[in-house]
């Protein structure tokens, strides 16, 4: 029984906490989804040194020392801690906001307490450090304390999840409940499409449907094609039609490299079901499609394809994203090393947007609809290379892994993912900043530490029984 909690559990209950904003924005405000966020990471982290997934015949202190050594000597954990750090500091300073000053008649922004430290909007900043904690342990737990089989439950459990919450989001769409409706405007306004995360799932599913049937679940067939369709139905829902596209367009990819994988590595059967899967997950959209999705979004959806001339970009979306980025450009070079303050691009275009420019812009411009701008706007250099910090860390594991495993009894579909993802998350941080969500963020950061955790080394000694056509079992592959 332990051994199953070790190897399963934790993996579920991770890949709940990656996929528990899903669940939570509809009905949260950004307080209370960082409360209920930090609740589970805290879990999680108890988890993870109490219950981490066992090598071979380990024991449960040998486990623990592990990864308790491997967590100490990660520089990646130790990046969490300067972007935790930092969201700290800015949650108690936390000043920034509008203030009418009655003597002049005028309306300006007020310093914060301390302006040579990190800043945020007043009341603002607690969901960023709670989406920091949650990325340091669903980060480092896929890292250090799951299995190779856990691994594979991780993104079993994570599209389950993902699928569940974009029907219960779909059906808060179609019935106007929540925040759901208002989501699914897509609003340029805010440019954060939670899609996008339904998106990046969406390409888990498929790297975790390969690995089941490498792995004997087949006996999940059905449950993997209704979530894999399921997120597919997330994406149309909450997400704009160049999101879509982009997203369509990673899982094509994922598609090719995942039934080849299976055609290689399994036998031909196992890739025509692999395409039987998907074809079966195609049900699930054009279902809800038909019955769920509300007018309005419809004919957003559509609207490309029944316009004249076909149009990915929403009216005035090249007009809004040049002066905002003009904006967002004024702003940072006012201070180019922590920002204006998170939060603050929407307060701060008030003052530097031209009166003309407001003929263009929605009324409550919010973002930069750019994410490489809003950034540097909001978070300035310090912001910026802390970010970079951690995306190189992972990139240089990714490839240390690459260059010392033996590839035959590597997960391939799961290293892929991770390009894959990353690919179409840096595509879409061009046109909107949908990466600083927490449901995109955690998605994300999940399958990009699993797409190193991947490449392992070839057991020392250990030569694989042949089976039928040349093919081995997963079993045998790794040594189980």
């Amino acid at each position: 029984m332990q051994t199953f909690i070790s190897k399963y559990a934790l993996a579920a209950h991770i890949a709940f906490l990656a996929a528990s904003p899903l669940f939570l924005f509809p009905w949260l405000g950004e307080t209370e989804m960082a409360s209920v966020i930090l609740w589970l990471s805290f879990i999680g982290a108890a988890w993870y040194f109490l219950e981490p997934s066992r090598r071979n015949d380990e024991m449960m202190h040998d486990a623990r020392s592990r990864v308790v050594r491997s967590l100490l000597k990660d520089p990646l954990f130790w990046a969490f801690a300067v972007l935790a750090t930092l969201g700290a500091i800015r949650i108690f300073n936390d000043g920034v906001a509008l203030t009418y000053d009655a003597a002049v008649g005028k309306w300006s922004l007020n310093d914060v307490a301390v302006s040579f430290l990190p800043a945020c909007v007043r009341g603002g900043g607690r969901l960023e450090f709670a989406i920091v904690v949650a990325l340091a342990t669903v980060t480092e737990t896929c890292r250090h304390a799951l299995g190779k089989s856990a691994r594979t439950s991780f993104m079993s459990f994570l599209v389950v999840f993902a699928g569940i919450a974009a029907i219960v989001a779909s059906a808060a769409c179609f019935f106007g409940w929540g925040k759901a409706p208002l989501m699914a405007e897509c609003q340029l306004a805010t440019s954060s499409y939670v899609g996008a995360a339904f998106g990046i799932c969406l390409l888990v599913g498929m790297a975790a449907l390969v690995g089941a049937f490498e792995k004997g679940w087949s006996n999940f067939l059905l449950l993997y094609s209704f979530a894999i369709g399921a997120c597919a139905t997330g994406l149309y829902f909450f997400a704009p039609v160049y999101v879509i596209f982009i997203y369509l367009i990673a899982f094509l990819v994922m598609f090719v490299v995942g039934v080849s994988y299976a055609g290689i590595v399994c036998d031909r059967t196992v890739a025509f079901k692999t395409v039987a899967a998907v074809i079966m997950a195609a049900l699930v959209p054009a279902i809800c499609c038909m019955w769920l999705t509300p007018k309005t979004v419809e004919a957003a959806r559509l609207a490309p394809f029944t316009d004249e001339n076909f149009a990915l970009f929403s009216q005035n979306y090249w007009k809004t994203r040049e002066i905002c980025s003009a904006v967002a450009a004024k702003v940072w070079n006012a201070s180019p090393w922590l920002g204006s303050g998170l939060g603050s691009f929407g307060l701060d275009v008030n003052f530097n947007a031209a009166p003309g420019d407001w003929a263009v812009l929605p009324p409550a411009q919010s973002c930069a609809v750019n994410g490489w701008w809003h950034l540097l706007a909001e978070r300035g250099l310090v912001g910026a290379i802390s970010y970079a910090i951690v995306l190189i860390i992972l990139a240089v594991t990714f490839v240390s892994r690459v260059v010392k495993s033996s590839l035959y009894y590597s997960f391939l579909p799961a290293g892929a993912l991770a390009l894959i993802s990353l690919a179409a998350v840096v595509a879409q941080t061009f046109f909107d900043v949908t990466v600083f969500r927490a449901d995109v963020a955690l998605s994300l950061f999940a399958v990009l530490s699993l797409g190193a955790s991947s490449f392992v080394r070839a057991p020392a000694g250990y030569e694989p029984r042949t089976k039928r056509h040349g093919k081995t079992s997963a079993s045998e592959r790794y040594g189980r």
